[in-house]
């Protein structure tokens, strides 16, 4: 079994809190991603579950048994660095074989000299070289294995990485910003290749990036984390469709979400910009709140009584898609619209336009916590909002 369970994990540095007493299960398995911005405490807690950093309170467990008295060695963990971390002067097979070296030959055996003339050493290192090929073939990096890495690309040297990691057979993979060295091109390709490794192997994965999109495309769940804080743990679908808190929606999404300010009305709908939107919060009468719709759920249409209207500040033409960027009256931020480009041929910057929604597309948060509101259409429900 390799569930790892975070039990109340608290860790300072001087006088700031860079974690807030976390609890988190991961269960055996499972690809679970740590996400957040920079400075949120994601790596740092990484490094404490491997064993590198020591926590202030609480406990780390592995197979349901604590490992907070376990050196990093003895956790059965492996983990990937972003900077990968590869010796120059070791051939890729060579960096490769440095965990199984570690653990199945004697500090004699591993001199140059003296290991050759044991006997013992001999088998064993057969032995090492041909889990290093399997590993190697598992990777499509068995060609490579003469090389030294100042002789591989980016893409390579990752999966020397990763496969110095597998070799070892551990019960937990740590991945820490792994593909951030890359470019863009490259990232996409490897995403896909960590998902299947994940899928091939069965083991846990523990992967740590501020980029949504990896999290979005390869976790089994996300754990979104906020200034030291666990936010919200869920399968990616539902961090995107359902946010908990007005900071998940927001660091969720590309391009991000559009946050519009309302205020309950006595009616109990939602007052947003001198029009009407056909939504009842649970929140009283004058509460503030925090409107979110994805750009993707907005439409562009002609102005029109009792729509929301905005005006096209520019314009990015996606191919099959176009990014129309428009500002609103009274709202301080911009907002972004994702519509089928031969939809807006005839579009251009300065145009005043109309927003049309869906009720059921409406995130609503309260203005003061960030808080996630639950809230139901209006009655009758409108089958859109001509907002």
């Amino acid at each position: 079994m390799a569930a790892v369970g975070i039990h109340a994990i608290q860790k300072s540095f001087g006088s700031t809190d860079v974690l807030k007493s976390i609890d988190l299960a991961i269960e055996d398995g499972e690809f679970m991603t740590l996400v957040g911005p920079s400075g949120c405490g994601k790596s740092t807690l990484l490094r404490i579950i491997a064993g590198l950093e020591a926590q202030d309170a609480g406990s780390i467990s592995i197979g349901g048994k604590a490992v907070d008295d376990r050196r990093p060695s003895a956790r059965n963990l492996a983990m990937v660095f972003q900077s990968y971390a590869l010796y120059p002067h070791l051939t890729v097979g060579q960096n490769i074989a440095v965990p199984l070296r570690m653990r199945n030959l004697s500090m004699t055996e591993r001199l140059p000299l003296v290991g050759r003339l044991s006997p013992k050493a001999a088998g064993k290192k057969v032995e090492i070289d041909r889990q290093v090929r399997r590993v190697a073939e598992q990777l499509d990096i068995a060609h490579l294995l003469d090389r030294k890495p100042k002789q591989l690309s980016g893409g390579q040297r990752q999966r020397v990485a990763v496969g110095r990691a597998m070799v070892r057979d551990p019960n937990v993979f740590l991945m820490d910003e792994p593909l951030s060295n890359l470019d863009a091109k490259l990232r996409v390709h490897m995403r896909t290749e960590i998902a299947d490794l994940h899928r091939s192997l069965g083991t846990t994965f523990i992967y740590v990036t501020h980029d949504q999109a990896e999290a979005m495309t390869m976790s089994s769940r996300i754990a979104v984390m906020m200034e030291g804080d666990l936010i919200q743990v869920a399968p990616p679908a539902e961090v995107y469709d359902d946010p908990a808190d007005i900071r998940v929606a927001e660091f969720i999404g590309s391009p991000k979400i559009n946050i519009l300010s309302g205020i309950v009305t006595n009616q109990g709908t939602v007052g947003c910009n001198g029009v009407e939107i056909g939504i009842q919060p649970d929140c009283p009468a004058g509460a503030e709140v925090k409107l979110g719709v994805r750009p993707e759920k907005l439409e562009i249409a002609g102005p029109a009584p009792g729509r929301l209207t905005a005006e096209i500040r520019h314009l990015e033409n996606l191919g099959p898609d176009m990014l129309v960027h428009l500002r609103m009256r009274d709202e301080a931020d911009p907002i972004v619209a994702r519509c089928p480009a031969e939809n807006l041929r005839t579009a251009r910057v300065g145009d005043q336009v109309g927003l049309v929604f869906s009720p059921g597309d409406v995130l609503v948060f309260d203005g003061t916590t960030g808080l996630r509101q639950p809230s139901r259409f209006a009655v009758p429900a409108p089958e859109k909002i001509h907002a």
